[in-house]
């Protein structure tokens, strides 16, 4: 899907660990959400994040056949929580978490993970 109209914004990458490899914050200019993106080894430290604290929606990828790629989307009320479940499944080897900065999500995590369920 292309924008007919592109305006000009502006993105935010936070390096909370310090590298461009490591936890990432990450906001848009007009959007009152964040993203946390982080490898599967830095899961724990990730964890710590207030922005996960609470509700949002998640993605987690890792390798599949060919140049595909698997992943699993979820939602949940409490996302550092709900990630943290998810170390028993083996296939991911990163993941990006949504969440609101003003806590316009709420609710509509269960509509979207729903949705691809």
């Amino acid at each position: 899907m292309t924008n007919s109209n592109p305006r000009p914004t502006s993105i935010k990458i936070f390096l909370a660990t310090g590298t461009p490899d490591g936890i990432r914050i990450v906001e848009k200019s007009n959007w009152a959400g964040k993203a946390v993106v982080a490898g599967r080894s830095q899961l724990r430290e990730g964890l710590q994040r207030p922005e996960l604290s609470g509700p949002g929606v998640y993605i987690l990828t890792g390798p599949g056949s060919g140049i595909a790629r698997r992943i699993y989307i979820g939602e949940s009320d409490t996302l550092a929580t709900r990630l943290n479940q998810h170390r028993s499944r083996e296939f991911w080897t990163q993941f990006v978490a949504f969440t609101s900065t003003n806590e316009g999500l709420m609710g509509r995590g269960k509509l979207f993970g729903g949705r691809f369920e």
